[in-house]
C-alpha cells in the first residue's frame, strides 16, 4: 500500500528509503552464518522495481471497503507506469485477508495487446521464509488477468500483490519532426546580465553574448551571479515513443520541445531535478532551454530517457542548430 502510495504521488515524493534491510524488523534479508533468506518484503520490493525511472499514469479507483479492527479503507489499491519501452506496469493490492477481488482495469489511452504478471501471496497473513524453508512465499507466475473489450479483468487472491505487465501502445499522438536547413552539431545560446528571482522574459532583454556549445552546458563568459542562458537548438529523436526529459539547475530552469513546455524547473533553489514527458515520433524537434542564476552556487544539466536510451545527459550527438 506504501510503495502505491508513493507512486502516486511521484511528483512530490522524489526519493523514499526503507530503513531496515538486514537482520531487522521488516527487514529484506535474514542471515545466519552463511545461510540467506530473502524475506516476503524483498519479493514485493522486487515486483515494484517495474515503476523504477518510468512515467507515472495518473489513476482512479472504486473500490469496496474492507473493515480491519476499527478500520475501514478501501480493498484494493493499485498505482501504473509506463516504461521507456512502452510497457505498462499496474500493481494492485487487495488488503482483505478473507476476500479475493476482481478488478476492472480500464486503460485509458493505452491500447493492450497483451498481459502478464506475477502474484505474492500465501495461505495465512503471518505467512513468511525460514531457513529451513526459504521459499515459502515469494512470486509466481500470475494467470488472473485476461483482456475484455474495453481493456481487461483481474481476480486477485485474498492478502495478495500482483504486479500485471501490459503490453500494446499509446494511443496518442506524438508531436511531428521538424526539417531543418544544414544542421550542424551542438546548439545556439544567448547570454543575458540580469537580476531575477524567477525566470526573466529573455525575448525583452538584449543579449550580452552569443555563440554555440556542443552540448548543455555553461559558456565561459558567465559572471558568478545575476544571469541568464537561452539555448535554441534541435534534438533528433531516434525512435518513436514517450521520452522522459530532465533538468537539473541552480537556480531555475525550462525545457521545451517543439514549443511544449516539457520541464518546468523554475524559481530560486539549490540544485533541484526536475522532469517530465513526451511522446515524438523520430527526427529533429525544436529544442529549447532557458536558465537563470540568482545568486550562490550554480549549475546546469539536462538529460534524456526513452527507448533504447537509459537516463543520461542528453549526448552532444543529439543536439544540433542550423548554420
Amino acid at each position: 500500500m506504501t510503495l502505491n502510495i508513493f507512486d502516486n504521488h511521484a511528483d512530490r515524493v522524489r526519493m523514499a528509503n526503507i530503513a531496515q534491510v538486514v537482520n531487522v524488523l521488516q527487514a529484506m534479508i535474514l542471515t545466519e552464518g552463511k545461510k540467506m533468506v530473502l524475506t516476503p518484503t524483498y519479493h514485493v520490493f522486487a515486483l515494484f522495481r517495474a515503476h523504477q525511472d518510468a512515467m507515472m499514469v495518473p489513476v482512479r479507483l472504486t473500490s469496496r471497503m474492507v473493515v480491519v479492527n476499527s478500520d475501514s479503507l478501501p480493498a484494493v489499491n493499485c498505482s501504473a507506469s509506463i516504461d521507456s519501452l512502452g510497457e505498462m506496469h499496474v500493481s494492485l493490492c487487495n488488503v482483505d485477508p478473507d476476500a479475493a477481488a476482481h478488478v476492472v482495469i480500464r486503460p485509458g489511452h493505452y491500447s493492450v495487446t497483451g498481459v502478464s504478471g506475477e502474484v505474492l501471496t500465501a495461505d495465512r497473513m503471518n505467512a513468511r521464509n525460514t531457513f529451513d524453508h526459504p521459499d515459502a512465499v515469494r512470486p509466481v507466475s500470475f494467470g488472473g488477468a485476461s483482456l475484455t473489450a474495453a481493456g481487461l479483468e483481474a481476480d486477485l487472491p485474498p492478502m495478495s500483490v500482483v504486479m500485471l505487465s501490459l503490453h500494446g501502445d499509446v494511443r496518442l499522438e506524438p508531436a511531428q519532426p521538424v526539417k531543418i536547413n544544414n544542421p550542424a552539431p551542438g546548439l545556439h545560446y544567448s547570454y543575458f546580465e540580469t537580476s531575477a528571482d524567477g525566470m526573466p522574459a529573455f525575448s525583452a532583454l538584449t543579449p550580452k553574448s552569443a555563440g554555440s556549445v556542443d552540448s548543455v552546458v555553461l559558456p565561459r563568459e558567465i559572471r558568478d551571479s545575476n544571469f541568464g542562458v537561452v539555448y535554441d537548438g534541435f534534438i533528433k529523436i531516434p525512435k518513436q515513443g514517450v521520452y522522459t526529459f530532465s533538468t537539473t539547475s541552480d537556480d531555475g530552469s525550462v525545457l521545451v520541445i517543439d514549443g511544449k513546455m516539457v520541464v518546468s524547473n523554475d524559481g530560486r533553489h539549490a540544485p533541484l531535478e526536475r522532469s517530465g514527458v513526451i511522446q515524438l515520433q523520430s527526427g529533429f524537434h525544436r529544442f529549447r532551454i532557458l536558465y537563470f542564476q540568482a545568486g550562490g552556487g550554480y549549475d546546469l544539466s539536462a538529460s534524456i530517457g526513452g527507448p533504447g536510451i537509459r537516463n543520461q545527459v542528453i549526448p552532444s550527438g543529439m543536439l544540433f542548430r542550423e548554420k
